[in-house]
């Protein structure tokens, strides 16, 4: 059964609904949701203000997208899409890179990975804050979130850069402390918890907590096996995730983040198999079931008219399709109008 959800821009009305979620969502995994009641609102107003702007060139635009059951009215998900990976400032990530020691009196040969703080993405858009909250955690669910995503930077190209990158979760401890951040980045600021750290990013300090971080290199060999097994590695329930996102043309290049060492992913937009794979058609007949293959359907809207959701289309001509009247109810279509979709099947 084709399940009816509707994936579309965060509004105002969600705040007290993703405030009361956030407090489902484990240690370690609250991605956009580290942050007060007044943080939230603000990441909504700023969300609200990137979909109503005339952008013609990417910049500090931030675009969050929740996935609404539509049969009780309740948040399913939410994932957030940042023009600019750093909102226009530099964006730095740590890479694995080889250092080789030679001495040829010694006999010693030597290559050993180290860390750089780099700022390689800088000019690449960031995906990112990926979060299913538990009651809705099934079997196609995160790919749903993930490919309907893709369908706004195909419709609205230029508001994006040519590359994008996929910012994974990393490891976490039982408090839902990051091992990396509490063995490595910890001993290079002040006396502070996880949260407060987490608190100040969002509060706009990175530039001052990065200009206390080593440059590099950072030899692993010389960190303990507890964070040299976790540098590069995902938690565990987002190894899903990436599953999805190499399948869609992500490829992971050596580069994780500064303070979680979790994988940073990366692909060219034009490239990402859901836009790649987009068709562009005419509704001819909306119709109460009709039999085809299931799609995502985009209603190719902008501001906060943009919506996607799951249906079977039936093919009238290589242009025009039919579709289920409750697909157009849920996307505000009728015949005539156009839409965008990708093949997906839960």
């Amino acid at each position: 059964m084709i399940p009816s959800v509707r994936f579309r821009p965060i509004w105002e009305t969600d705040l007290d609904q993703l405030e009361q979620l956030s407090h489902e969502l484990e240690p370690g995994n609250a991605g956009a949701f580290h942050t007060h009641r007044d943080g939230l609102q603000q990441i909504i107003q700023e969300s609200m203000a990137s979909f109503t702007q005339d952008v013609q060139t990417p910049g500090p635009e931030i675009y969050v997208f929740v996935l609404e059951d539509m049969i009780h009215r309740r948040l399913m998900g939410m994932i957030k899409l940042t023009a600019l990976a750093n909102r226009g400032n530099l964006f730095y990530s740590y890479q694995i890179q080889s250092l080789c020691q030679i001495s040829v009196k010694l006999q010693v040969n030597k290559t050993l990975p180290t860390l750089h703080l780099v700022s390689n993405y800088t000019d690449a858009s960031s995906m990112s804050s990926l979060v299913l909250f538990p009651r809705y955690r099934k079997k196609g669910m995160a790919r749903l979130l993930l490919v309907a995503l893709h369908l706004y930077p195909t419709e609205f190209p230029q508001r994006f850069p040519k590359r994008m990158i996929g910012e994974i979760r990393g490891c976490y401890d039982s408090s839902g402390c990051s091992v990396f951040w509490k063995h490595v980045v910890q001993h290079f600021i002040k006396d502070m918890d996880y949260p407060t750290y987490l608190q100040l990013l969002s509060d706009g300090m990175e530039t001052e907590i990065l200009g206390l971080l080593p440059r590099g290199p950072i030899y692993i060999s010389l960190l303990s096996a507890e964070v040299r097994q976790v540098i590069g590695k995902p938690h565990a329930d987002s190894r899903g995730v990436i599953q999805n996102i190499k399948a869609m043309g992500f490829s992971y290049q050596e580069h994780v983040g500064y303070s979680s060492a979790a994988p940073i992913y990366e692909c060219n937009i034009s490239r990402i198999q859901p836009i790649e794979q987009s068709r562009e058609a005419v509704i001819e007949i909306l119709a109460s079931t009709v039999s085809g293959r299931g799609y995502l359907i985009s209603n190719q809207r902008a501001g906060f008219d943009f919506a996607v959701t799951v249906g079977k289309v039936c093919w009238l001509s290589p242009q025009s399709i039919g579709i289920e009247e409750g697909v157009g109810q849920i996307l505000k279509l009728q015949a005539g109008d156009r839409v965008r979709m990708t093949e997906f099947n839960l």
